[in-house]
C-alpha cells in the first residue's frame, strides 16, 4: 500500500547558519522470497555493548565481510562524526575530526547536503599522514531515493540499478589507497520509499552488497515504527536492519522515539540520533531536572565531572542507548566531546553516574551499563 510522499529529508546535522555557534555485521542466513527474486543473505545482529568502558570509543562487535583477513573497525556506541552540511569545508573538517580522535563518519551519496568525496578526501589525507589505516574507522554513507544522480530514467530504469550505481559511486569517492578493495561498513537507507514494495526491492538490492563483501552492515534512516515492522512482514523474517538512524527529539513518536529505540533493543540493531543538540536545547541548556529528584540533572552531572552541559548530555544519552551524530565544526569541541565519556567514567563514582541515569526517566528504554 504507497503512502504519501514525504518531501523532505531530516539530515543528521544541524542547519548551516547554526555551525558557527552550535555544536552542534560469520553465518549467512537464506530467506526465501517468491520466485520473481532472488536469494535475500542475512547477517547476525550486531552485539550491543553492555559492559562500562573507559574508552570513548566503546563500541559493539559488527561481523566482517566474507574472505576477511584482517580486523575493521567496529561501530562506536558513544559518537561518531556527522558531515551534513558542510560543503566544501568535509575534507576538511573529516581530516579534523579524525585527527581529534573521532572513528566513525557518517555521510551519503547525496549531493544537496552531503559533500561525500570531501568526506573521502578527509579520510585520505588522514590515512597519508598516519593517523589512522582505514582499518580503524567505521565509514557509513546512504542510498538516497530520487537524488539528482538517479535523475537519467533511460540509464537508472530500476531501483536496483540506482541502488548499484550508488553504491558504486560510494566505494570510489571513499576508497583509500592502503584499502583494495575498498569497502563500507554500513549502507543506510536514507529514507523508506513511498511503496513498501519498493523498499524491499532497493534493501534486495542494498542486500547483495553485504553478500559480495563490499558492504558490512545495513541501515535506515527516518524511520517510522511501522517501517520497520513492514520490512520484517515482507522479508517473511528479520530483514536484519543493525543500525536506525533517526531524528532525536522529545516530540518524536511519544516521546524520545521510545517505540523505535525499543525495537532496535529488541532485534539488536543500534540506534543513530541525529539532532540531539539543537533539537533539544530548552532541555540540556536547562538540565533535564526531574520533579522527583530535580537535582540528578545534565548539569549536576556536568558540574561534577567539570564538562560541558552539551558533552554531559551527550554522555547521558549514550547511557541510554542512542549513539549521537555530533556535526560540530569546533576543533575544540570535537575533543572536548569524545573525552566526556571517559572523563566521566574516571571522575564521577558508578554510583553516582546510575543516579543520575535513572533520574532522566523520560529517556529510558535500555541503559548501557
Amino acid at each position: 500500500m504507497a503512502r504519501p510522499t514525504r518531501l523532505a529529508f531530516l539530515v543528521p546535522s544541524t542547519l548551516p547558519h547554526l555551525f558557527t555557534t552550535v555544536r552542534s555485521f560469520t553465518l549467512i542466513k537464506l530467506i526465501c522470497l517468491p520466485s520473481s527474486t532472488t536469494p535475500v543473505f542475512f547477517l547476525p545482529s550486531i552485539r550491543r555493548c553492555q559492559s562500562e568502558s573507559v574508552s570513548t570509543m566503546s563500541s559493539s562487535a559488527a561481523s566482517p565481510p566474507p574472505n576477511e583477513d584482517q580486523p575493521r573497525a567496529e561501530m562506536p556506541t558513544y559518537m561518531i562524526y556527522g558531515t551534513a552540511w558542510k560543503k566544501e569545508s568535509t575534507a576538511e573538517l573529516v581530516y579534523k575530526a579524525i585527527k581529534a580522535g573521532f572513528r566513525a563518519i557518517d555521510t551519503a551519496h547525496m549531493k544537496t547536503h552531503y559533500n561525500e568525496p570531501g568526506t573521502g578526501e578527509g579520510v585520505r589525507r588522514a590515512v597519508a599522514e598516519g593517523l589512522v589505516k582505514r582499518s580503524d574507522l567505521w565509514i557509513q554513507t546512504k542510498f538516497t531515493p530520487g537524488d539528482a544522480a538517479f535523475a537519467d530514467t533511460k540509464q537508472y530504469r530500476t531501483l536496483a540499478s540506482q541502488v548499484h550505481a550508488s553504491v558504486a559511486e560510494s566505494l570510489r569517492q571513499l576508497s583509500t589507497p592502503d584499502q583494495d578493495p575498498a569497502y563500507i561498513d554500513c549502507l543506510i537507507l536514507h529514507q523508506p520509499m513511498d511503496s513498501y514494495n519498493d523498499s524491499v526491492e532497493v534493501w534486495h538490492a542494498m542486500m547483495s552488497h553485504v553478500h559480495s563483501g563490499a558492504v558490512r552492515t545495513l541501515g535506515i534512516s527516518n524511520a517510522r515504527i511501522r517501517d520497520l515492522e513492514e520490512l520484517e512482514e515482507r522479508f517473511i523474517g528479520p530483514p536484519e536492519i543493525k543500525i536506525v538512524q533517526n531524528r532525536f527529539i522529545r516530540e518524536r513518536t511519544g516521546g524520545w522515539d521510545h517505540k523505535v529505540r525499543s525495537w532496535c533493543l529488541d532485534h539488536g540493531a543500534e540506534y543513530q540520533g541525529f539532532w540531539t543538540l539543537t533539537g533539544n536545547r530548552g532541555v540540556w541548556e536547562r538540565g533535564f531536572a526531574t520533579e522527583e529528584e530535580p537535582h540528578l540533572s545534565v548539569a549536576a552531572l556536568a558540574d561534577m565531572a567539570k564538562i560541558s552541559r552539551a558533552t554531559a548530555w551527550y554522555v547521558l544519552l549514550s547511557k541510554m542507548g542512542v549513539t549521537v551524530l555530533n556535526g560540530t565544526t569546533s576543533e575544540k569541541h570535537m575533543s572536548d566531546d569524545l573525552a566526556g565519556l571517559s572523563t566521566v567514567v574516571a571522575s564521577v563514582p558508578p554510583d553516582d553516574l546510575r543516579r543520575f541515569t535513572d533520574a532522566c526517566s523520560d529517556l529510558h528504554v535500555g541503559i548501557r551499563r
